[in-house]
């Protein structure tokens, strides 16, 4: 098809006028296969790589074009996914798989342009750092009533701890040679 590009940059060549062998048949259709286990794991530059050269030996068959699409869409690449459905479409007009997909990214590119993407990295950070600036909010202000619950008492347990380490304890006559427990703190005045 004429005006039709590749991303790479070349124009698709001629159809074939020769049928295919069954051996080529079958190899195009396990290079296909590959390609698409490739773009399944996310290799989509490799997966890209091997459909525009299947694409260059075999330009009026479909599934090469509508897996691109795919990986184009995957992508965000909407204009390029568009195009190659829609080349798709002229090569095999009555399949509704191709059609219900460039219908799709048709409708997508017509959408207002979304500043986040539920499923983009950032969106994902941003999520995480909201949620852990909510978690060190909720720490402080635990933090900050604990001292404040302990500042109010603290007065009063510095001075019972003072009068009683320094406090003669005349109980028992033994005041002044008192040793304190190991329970009760210690000052140690040198």
């Amino acid at each position: 098809m004429a005006g039709y590009t590749y991303s790479a940059g070349g124009q698709l060549p001629p159809a074939s006028p020769l049928p295919l062998s069954p051996d080529a048949l079958v190899k195009r259709q396990l290079i296909l296969a590959q390609a698409t286990v490739l773009a399944r794991r996310g290799r989509y530059e490799k997966a890209e790589h091997i459909l525009l050269n299947l694409a260059r030996q075999h330009p009026s068959w479909p599934p090469i074009f509508d897996l691109l699409a795919r990986i184009y869409a995957q992508q965000d690449r909407l204009a390029d996914a568009q195009q190659y459905w829609k080349h798709a479409l002229s090569l095999d007009a009555m399949n509704p798989q191709y059609l219900a997909a460039y219908e799709r990214v048709v409708a997508l590119r017509q959408r207002p342009e979304q500043s986040y993407r539920l499923s983009s990295p950032m969106f994902k950070a941003a999520i995480i750092a909201l949620l852990s600036i909510l978690l060190l909010w909720f720490f402080m202000v635990q933090i900050q009533s604990a001292v404040e619950r302990g500042l109010e008492s603290l007065p009063h347990t510095i001075e019972s701890a003072v009068a009683t380490a320094l406090a003669p304890d005349v109980s028992d006559g033994t005041a002044i040679n008192r040793v304190p427990h190991s329970s009760e703190p210690r000052l140690d005045m040198r």
